[in-house]
C-alpha cells in the first residue's frame, strides 16, 4: 500500500460534503477538508506519513520538479482548469495521473 500520502486542497467542508465522504461530519462544518481527512486517515492506517496542504494546487506544486517525489498522483478535482494544469505537470514530470473529479452531477474515472 501507500506509504507517504500528501493532501492538497485549499477548501472548507460544506454541509453539502456530507454525504459524499465518510471523513466528514456534521461538526467539522468550516474546517479545513485536507486536515480533517488527514487527520479521520492516519486514525485508520497508522502506518501512513500523511501530509496536509491546505493551499491551491498551484502553490504546492508550482512545477513538475515538486510531482517528480511521487509514484503516482490521484486527482479529485471539480475545476477543469486545475484538472488540466495538474495533468501538464504529471506529463512533463512523467508521474502516472488517475484522475477521478466530477463535473456537474456526473462522475468520472480515467488513467491520464
Amino acid at each position: 500500500g501507500f506509504k507517504n500520502i500528501s493532501l492538497v486542497d485549499m477548501d472548507t467542508i460544506d454541509i453539502s460534503n456530507l454525504n459524499r465522504t465518510f471523513f466528514f461530519r456534521r461538526a467539522d462544518v468550516n474546517k479545513s477538508k485536507v486536515k480533517v481527512t488527514g487527520q479521520r486517515a492516519t486514525k485508520m492506517a497508522n502506518n501512513v506519513t500523511l501530509i496536509s496542504h491546505s493551499d491551491s494546487l498551484e502553490n504546492v506544486f508550482s512545477s513538475p520538479e515538486d510531482v517528480k517525489q511521487f509514484d503516482l498522483v490521484f486527482g479529485a478535482l471539480d475545476n477543469i482548469n486545475a484538472r488540466i494544469y495538474l495533468n501538464r505537470l504529471c506529463i512533463l514530470s512523467r508521474v502516472p495521473l488517475i484522475e477521478s473529479g466530477t463535473g456537474d452531477l456526473t462522475g468520472c474515472h480515467q488513467l491520464l
